[in-house]
C-alpha cells in the first residue's frame, strides 16, 4: 500500500528505496514531507491479554516534533541548506541577512496587483523546488515591470527614469516588516 501511495504522490521515488539509485533533492524533500504528514509517536494503551499485545494510539504533535528535529539535525550535520518547518514543510535556508528580510517583508506599493506579485515571489523564494523559485523570479520581474507602467510618464525614457533609485530620504515604495 505504501508503494502504491508513494507512486501516486511522488512518482520519482521508487519503493523500497535503494542505495544504488539516489533520488533528486526535490523528490527526497517531497518524501520527507509525505512522511511528516503521517508521523506520530506511538503511545502504548491497554493490554489485550488474548492476543497478547497492547493497543496503540499515536501522539501526532510529539511524533512530528521529534521527526522534524531528527531530520533537521541530519541536515545540519551534513551542511544541507534545507530544513523542515514545525509543520513538516521543507524549505530552503537562506543566508542570515536575507532570511530575516524575506520573512518579515510586507509590501505597500499603493497597487494591490503589484503587492500580490511581490508577496507570491516572497513566499516562493524559499521553496526547495527550482521551478517554483524560477516562478518567484518571474513574479518579481512582473512586479518591477508593473511598477514602471504605474509611474508617471508617457514614454519609455520617463518610465525607465521612474525606476531609478529615488533621491536619498524619498520613499516611493515602502517595505514594512511585521511587528514593527
Amino acid at each position: 500500500m505504501l508503494r502504491l501511495t508513494l507512486a501516486a504522490e511522488i512518482p520519482k521515488i521508487s519503493w523500497p528505496l535503494s542505495p544504488d539509485t539516489v533520488p533528486e533533492t526535490p523528490s527526497i524533500l517531497d518524501l520527507l514531507e509525505f512522511i511528516a504528514a503521517s508521523v506520530g509517536q506511538p503511545v502504548e494503551g491497554s493490554y489485550h491479554s488474548f492476543f497478547r499485545h497492547h493497543h496503540l494510539t499515536f501522539d501526532r504533535g510529539t511524533g512530528l516534533s521529534r521527526f522534524v528535529d531528527d531530520v533537521n539535525s541530519i541536515f545540519g550535520r551534513n551542511g544541507i541548506a534545507f530544513e523542515l518547518t514545525e509543520q513538516g514543510i521543507a524549505r530552503r535556508i537562506l543566508p542570515e541577512g536575507l532570511r530575516q528580510s524575506v520573512a518579515e517583508a510586507i509590501f505597500h506599493t499603493a497597487d494591490a496587483e503589484t503587492d500580490r506579485l511581490l508577496e507570491i515571489a516572497r513566499r516562493q523564494f524559499t521553496s526547495p523546488h527550482i521551478d517554483v523559485r524560477k516562478d518567484a523570479v518571474e513574479k518579481l520581474w512582473d512586479a518591477f515591470e508593473r511598477l514602471k507602467t504605474l509611474e508617471d510618464g508617457s514614454n519609455k525614457r520617463a518610465q525607465a527614469d521612474a525606476i531609478r533609485p529615488p533621491p536619498r530620504g524619498f520613499v516611493r515604495c515602502s517595505v514594512r516588516r511585521q511587528g514593527r
